[in-house]
């Protein structure tokens, strides 16, 4: 069954929170301890409707928990809760909760715990999220009291498991939209607009979620996130009187059954397998021109310096990753800077939302289902190649003050230590050599000096910028505080 669109309004047109920020509540109250019998009672009225439910959660990007937790490997922990209930699958008339859960008490967890776990454990009730699992990941991370997660705690008896709410959702009433239909680009807002006809503001997805107050905007924003989910489940399930939960498996068995129709899993998997049997996916470079923040002009001939360029690279071009930081751009990659349990494709697009950053991948599924209009396929194989690839396609110049100017590892950027701070460290290469210029990494602190391979490594870039066309002047040894080699 194809899914349903919605009449498209005006060109441009949003799609707006009903009632705007004053269609959401912001729990816990002013001069409340807890959540207070509201949310509990919209989950049974929407359950006792075979209704759905909405859910989202909000944690600072790229934030990891306190060391000492769970989380000290780099999983974040949500800092806000979002849920909207309703009878229907409409936004029209639901019941949107946001929980502000940073700073929250014991008690105020343990409530919002046993909340989530009966709504999850409800099977008259669609549960609905985009990535959802990473989202209840996040939730549980923020929620659990193990001592693990709470070494702190005083209690006689904590738990001695960690919290997995992802396994307490009754089975077949969990429902991730970003993994229902296929080819659907752009993440959640990629969907609405594709089923909707509207343009879903993302704009407050990298603020400040740590800041207290949460302002309107935040608020809306969370809101809108979680109600959007019940609209677009309207665009996808058939008309009817059933639960939503019936009619939402109805419709994933439709999808199952027209996909296999058209090729069957076997085909498509064939055709994936060996090169050449699949064109590569078409990139609308003019389009990427205009989205990114560094980018420039469709009509622009100029080039973009490398050292302004910012990329998000998939594992499957990790290679093309350390080129491209090996040549001054700042290409963050899912294998080296991915929070630990976070989902790597949930974290490359929201990276990509703002349009400050490019992903790259060779993975045609991720790149065709989610990100084409935020993300360069490279249908090159081999890291010179491309690179080649990118640095032509995107007209980047390469000058020698960029290269080795940033960390191989992380793609932080690099700062010269003053003799002080490099003896303080005291790594066994300044104890060899005090008289040295050392740098330090801003991200992964790791220590950088001009070694023996350093003149090798400017040589061996000097010919690979001379092989991509490029005039860079490699061959001459860049300015001191942009340069480095050996490591720690």
């Amino acid at each position: 069954m194809a899914p349903r669109r919605a009449a498209v309004g005006a060109a441009d047109s949003p799609w707006a929170l009903p009632g705007g920020a004053a269609g959401a509540r912001l729990l816990p109250a002013a001069g409340a301890a807890g959540l207070g019998a509201a949310p509990g009672e919209a989950a049974a009225w929407a359950a006792s409707a075979g209704g759905a439910c909405g859910l989202d959660a909000e944690w600072a990007p790229g934030a990891a928990r306190p060391a000492g937790g769970r989380g000290a490997r780099g999983s974040p922990a949500a800092l806000v809760l979002q849920v909207a209930f309703s009878s229907r699958a409409s936004a029209e008339g639901a019941r949107i909760f946001v929980v502000d859960l940073l700073g929250a008490s014991q008690a105020l967890r343990g409530e919002v715990r046993s909340f989530l776990e009966r709504v999850l454990a409800d099977t008259r009730l669609a549960k609905l999220g985009f990535g959802v699992r990473a989202d209840l990941l996040a939730l549980s991370c923020a929620l659990c009291e193990c001592p693990a997660c709470r070494p702190a705690r005083d209690d006689a008896a904590p738990p001695a498991q960690h919290l997995d709410l992802a396994g307490l959702a009754a089975p077949g009433t969990l429902f991730d939209l970003s993994q229902w239909t296929p080819r659907r680009r752009g993440g959640l807002a990629g969907l609405t607009w594709a089923l909707l006809g509207r343009h879903l503001d993302k704009t407050m997805q990298t603020s400040d979620w740590a800041a207290r107050p949460l302002s309107a905007a935040q608020v809306e924003y969370a809101a809108a996130d979680a109600a959007v989910l019940l609209d677009l489940l309207g665009s996808l399930v058939p008309l009817g009187e059933d639960a939503l939960v019936q009619r939402a498996l109805e419709a994933q068995a439709a999808q199952a059954r027209e996909r296999w129709a058209l090729g069957g899993a076997g085909g498509r998997d064939k055709a994936r397998k060996g090169p050449g049997k699949e064109p590569p996916p078409e990139n609308d470079a003019v389009a990427l021109r205009r989205r990114l923040a560094w980018g420039w002009d469709s009509g622009d001939c100029s080039t973009v310096p490398a050292a302004a360029a910012k990329f998000v690279c998939c594992e499957t071009v990790e290679g093309l990753a350390r080129q491209l930081r090996l040549v001054g751009a700042d290409a963050l990659s899912s294998r080296a800077n991915c929070p630990a349990g976070m989902d790597s494709q949930r974290w490359m697009l929201e990276l990509a939302e703002p349009g400050d950053r490019l992903i790259l991948t060779c993975d045609r599924r991720f790149f065709l289902s989610h990100c084409a209009d935020r993300a360069f396929f490279v249908g090159s194989r081999g890291k010179k190649a491309q690179l080649a690839e990118v640095v032509g396609a995107l007209r980047l110049e390469i000058g020698p003050g960029s290269l080795l100017s940033r960390c191989v590892k992380c793609s932080g950027e690099l700062r010269l230590l003053s003799p002080e701070e490099a003896a303080a460290g005291a790594c066994e290469a300044y104890l060899r050599a005090p008289h040295r210029e050392y740098w330090e990494c801003s991200g992964c602190r790791q220590t950088y000096w001009k070694g023996h391979t350093y003149h090798r490594a400017i040589a061996a870039l000097g010919e690979l910028v001379s092989s991509l066309g490029l005039d860079s002047g490699a061959k001459e040894e860049p300015a001191p505080p942009d340069c480095y080699y050996g490591r720690r």
